[in-house]
């Protein structure tokens, strides 16, 4: 069983968040690129990625249109046998189906980018008050951190140490003590 003082976890949690919100005001943008680089459930997650994916798919469902309808066209000025029809109309129509498939699924991705993102923004404004706070309360605590760990007390230089680890939300953390 492993135990802190309660003024040590509040002071250690302020003076961190208050370390994030000065990054957060000094330089937000390396922050934001800071806890999208280091959170595996982020990465590759780009709203601007998945909008041209979405974009070009779009664009080669409308082409596999006008092939489809050049194919029919060929097929009644007798250019293509029925066989190749068939086979043509059929890749054709499986790709199509593929993409719109895909689409599908990449606009429900786009869209959960873009809610992450936005939670993320909001985080990044709350922790951003933290700078002129004296005191957590437990709004910012919930609203901020996933979860506080202490450590076992061990011994360095003959002193009882704990380790502390705060498990910010969006995958940042921090080990103090």
């Amino acid at each position: 069983m492993h135990s802190i003082d309660y003024g040590v976890v509040h002071a250690e949690v302020l003076a961190d968040m208050q370390r994030y919100a000065v990054l957060a005001i000094e330089d937000e943008k390396k922050l934001v690129d800071r806890i999208l680089k280091d959170n595996n459930d982020f990465k590759d997650k780009s709203v601007s990625r998945y909008q041209r994916t979405i974009r070009e798919s779009k664009n080669r469902v409308k082409q596999l249109d006008g092939f489809l309808a050049s194919l029919f066209e060929e097929k009644l000025q007798g250019n293509v046998s029925d066989m190749q029809f068939k086979r043509l109309a059929q890749n054709y129509k499986d790709e199509q189906t593929k993409l719109m498939a895909d689409i599908s699924t990449m606009e429900i991705e786009l869209e959960e980018c873009q809610r992450i993102q936005h939670d993320l923004g909001a985080w990044i404004e709350r922790v951003k008050e933290c700078i002129t706070i004296d005191s957590l309360t437990r709004q910012i605590v919930v609203e901020l951190i996933d979860r506080i760990e202490v450590s076992e007390t061990y011994t360095v230089d003959g002193q009882p140490t704990i380790d502390l680890h705060i498990a910010y939300r969006f995958g940042v953390s921090s080990s103090v003590g």
